[in-house]
């Protein structure tokens, strides 16, 4: 009887985790299409956080991405943009500047006479 209840529970496992994963892929897949569809926009911002995330996978490799959130001048709305290591590490936060992004797309950041490209 034992055994039976440990297989519900390892179904209902594989159920969430399976769950999970359709639920992540039709955000990115989402995401993609909503940056395909958007037009490229130079915006005045100011870059508010940014920040790194570093994931080891099953086989010990070690990823580190970076991003950075902008607050639109304009709007006050925060846009989160994947963004290169040399814009990351050349970057400050309360920089105030022009954003140029195609939806959550970094394209380039331009401020004080400086500029940081994808």
């Amino acid at each position: 009887m034992t055994f039976e209840r440990g297989n519900c529970w390892m179904e209902f496992f594989v159920v969430i985790v399976v769950c999970a994963f359709v639920v992540i892929l039709i955000r990115s897949i989402t995401e993609f299409i909503n940056n395909q569809n958007s037009p490229e926009l130079t915006q005045a911002a100011i870059l508010r956080r940014k920040r790194q995330y570093t994931t080891t996978d099953n086989n010990g490799v070690i990823s580190t991405s970076y991003a950075a959130e902008f607050e639109l001048r304009e709007s006050g709305e925060s846009i989160r943009c994947y963004i290169p290591y040399r814009a990351w590490k050349a970057l400050e936060e309360n920089t105030l500047g022009q954003l140029t992004h195609k939806g959550t797309r970094f394209r380039r950041f331009e401020w004080n006479g400086k500029s940081v490209e994808k």
